[in-house]
């Protein structure tokens, strides 16, 4: 929840810039397992699609708080 909190905190810009690199980061992990068949940490898969989750859904309650 900690994590959550501070991701409250953060401006908009800053969040679509940690998506972007959490996309980066998750296309990076596919590509590792589709060619190697084998992850180091493939719990990280799972880990950043939440992330990423957590932070699209902060940013539709913003959009939402700005239109009201």
């Amino acid at each position: 929840m900690e994590d959550v909190k501070k991701l409250r905190e953060q401006s908009v810009a800053e969040l679509k810039s940690l998506h972007d690199e959490l996309s980066v980061s998750m296309f990076d992990l596919k590509c590792e397992n589709s060619v190697q068949r084998k992850l180091e940490k493939p719990h990280m898969l799972k880990a950043n699609r939440r992330q990423k989750a957590r932070i699209l859904t902060i940013l539709r309650e913003k959009e939402n708080e700005s239109a009201k």
